[in-house]
């Protein structure tokens, strides 16, 4: 999943007439209004100050097996997110379930490539390496 944009932009068609083009997944999304999860600063959207930071969140449950009267839980033993430079900040997992609201279990946080391929043969500029979380056995 590719972030779209901010705002829905207006632009001259071939045909001289303006024309607010589309936002992929938000069909008819008005022009100057950040599309969900977007927060922005600064003044948005055409100015030089413009900021944007685009959240995606994602919820789901993970399967609970029952033997007998025992629930058995799952065990991670690695974590790891998928985003593409320049635009991801940070990857977080959290813990939602009751007692446990909001438990950070993972926050990854990429590392930019510095182009020093002298130094490190994959330390290619702009590319970026997020380091997994990992979790041992007791």
């Amino acid at each position: 999943y590719d972030v779209p944009p901010a705002f829905a932009r207006r632009v001259k068609g071939k045909d001289g007439k303006d024309t607010v083009l589309p936002i992929p997944g938000y069909p008819g999304w008005p022009e100057n209004k950040p599309t969900p999860g977007t927060s922005c600063t600064g003044s948005c959207p055409e100015g030089p100050d413009c900021e944007c930071v685009h959240e995606i969140r994602a919820r789901f449950r993970l399967p609970v097996k029952r033997d007998g009267n025992e629930i058995k839980g799952i065990r991670l033993l690695y974590a790891n997110g998928h985003c593409h430079a320049p635009s991801c900040l940070s990857l977080e997992l959290y813990r939602m379930d009751p007692g446990h609201e909001a438990e950070l279990l993972c926050q990854q946080v990429p590392i930019y490539g510095r182009g020093n391929l002298t130094h490190d043969r994959f330390d290619d500029a702009d590319y970026i390496h997020i380091p997994p979380c990992l979790w041992s056995l007791p």
